[in-house]
């Protein structure tokens, strides 16, 4: 596309990107893997008809601050759009482009989210002849296919649906681009890499996708009997593009960072792996840690607390308190140098916390406290408390996160890298034993204390939070 004002030339990169941009199918996939060029193709692909007069493309990512956020899509848009003489909506955040010069005949690219189910409906009588989704693996199918019932124009294009996305193995995703799988369902095919497949959906039996290529007598079938009470039913083309790092030159040294995660997410966004999950042994192993028979010279150490409130006359499976003592080196390495592990109370918790902050500080000088914070009313409480019995220490509250899995990466990344190393001592076993049964093991109260307390030393060069929280929105 070009700008006659200016003489911008916007063109995507040659092989994938092109194959993508270039694809007749009515709903084609673009990704699977990250930094392949996912989100500037689709920004792309909504000016291709910014000058067909009332011509309405519309953008979803799944929430608002993905598109509005500082560096987002809506940002991301003025670098591309203003060129072709458009004119952004800041309010509503949506592009205008002037057409054959009649008032209310401009085209328009408009940005909005999907962040609950329900947020389908505010589109419930809508015509866009372009719907996007980026980050399709992110959103719910009943949208995805709420969506395509929106998929219609009067404007003179053929509707059709563009999408970029990640590898996720449980997204209906998958299943809808299963086709374009090696045999195994893991990794692309690329021999299948742009071709067009047909499919009709079984409305009169499983409800599933039928694909004509696998199936053509059964699609037939349905075909003829939907025929029946619809003359111009028929089936709907599909078409999966997959794209890595190594598509897309205008990243240079993304491609470390990704070589750098955990085996699961390096799976996933460096190989496009859409069939790896979470399993005790991927996130840890005793022989990716270092084993050190003494203690290297630190620059911080802190002692992070995951605690549980449960008796030793609780549940046999009841959670344990768990407080990794870990110290940091001023090359940047870590070294895990003692655990307590125990079931108390909650006074029996504090007392030990409280007793732990004297010792710590007496064998290694000033050791800083970590504290996870319980959610709720039950935390507000408790941060107060800790602030009064801790007042001397230097100490910290940390909120509580969901998500252990994710929460565990950071850490994962630097033990697989070589960057931890465990002090010899009588509780390595433990800690061993819970670590590599993770996230399938009946306890992971050890791991939440390590991931904690790796997370409170603070942003690092390789490790930092902010890489990890927007991984899946790169590139």
């Amino acid at each position: 596309m070009s700008n006659q004002k200016k003489g911008k030339v916007f063109s995507p990169h040659p092989g994938r990107q092109t194959q993508f941009l270039s694809n007749n199918a009515e709903i084609c996939i673009y990704g699977g893997a990250a930094g392949g060029g996912k989100s500037h193709a689709l920004l792309m692909e909504a000016i291709r008809h910014f000058h067909v007069p009332n011509f309405v493309a519309m953008y979803f990512r799944r929430t608002f601050p993905e598109i509005t956020g500082k560096g987002g899509i809506w940002d991301r848009t003025h670098e591309i759009y203003h060129q072709l003489g458009g004119r952004p909506n800041n309010s509503d955040y949506y592009w205008s482009f002037p057409t054959n010069g009649q008032l209310g005949s401009e085209s328009k690219i408009a940005f909005s989210h999907l962040q609950h189910d329900a947020d389908k409906y505010k589109h419930q009588s809508a015509e866009y002849a372009l719907v996007i989704f980026d980050e399709l693996h992110s959103f719910l199918e009943s949208q995805f296919w709420f969506l395509q019932s929106r998929n219609r124009t009067t404007c003179g294009v053929r509707p059709y649906i563009r999408a970029a996305c990640n590898p996720d193995p449980d997204s209906f995703v998958k299943t809808l681009i299963r086709p374009w799988l090696d045999d195994e369902g893991r990794f692309p095919n690329l021999a299948m890499s742009g071709v067009v497949l047909p499919f009709v959906r079984d409305i009169f039996g499983s409800d599933e996708l039928v694909w004509l290529h696998k199936e053509p007598e059964r699609a037939d079938a349905i075909l003829k009997k939907a025929r029946e009470e619809d003359p111009d039913f028929r089936e709907i083309t599909v078409s999966f593009i997959p794209a890595s790092v190594d598509d897309n030159p205008s990243v240079k040294g993304y491609k470390s960072k990704l070589m750098s995660l955990p085996l699961i997410e390096r799976q996933r966004l460096l190989y496009g792996d859409w069939k790896i999950k979470p399993a005790a042994g991927l996130f840890f192993k005793t022989t990716w840690f270092q084993m050190a028979s003494k203690v290297p010279d630190l620059v911080e150490l802190w002692r992070y607390w995951d605690r549980a409130s449960t008796g030793e006359s609780g549940r046999k499976d009841a959670d344990y308190t768990a407080g990794i003592l870990m110290g940091m080196t001023r090359a940047r390495q870590w070294i895990v140098l003692d655990l307590i592990h125990f079931r108390g109370t909650p006074f029996e918790v504090k007392t030990r916390v409280l007793a732990t902050a004297r010792s710590d500080n007496a064998q290694w000088g000033q050791v800083n406290i970590g504290i996870e914070q319980d959610p709720g009313a039950a935390g507000v409480f408790e941060a107060d408390m800790y602030s009064k019995e801790l007042r001397g220490f230097s100490y910290k509250m940390f909120a509580a996160r969901v998500n252990k899995e994710k929460r565990a990466e950071p850490f994962s990344a630097a033990v697989q890298s070589g960057d931890v190393m465990v002090l010899n001592a009588l509780w390595n076993e433990v800690f061993f034993n819970e670590l590599e049964s993770f996230p399938d093991g009946k306890h992971d109260d050890i791991v939440d204390s390590c991931s904690g307390c790796f997370t409170a030393f603070g942003d690092t060069l390789t490790y930092d939070n902010d890489f990890w929280e927007n991984l899946t929105n790169a590139i």
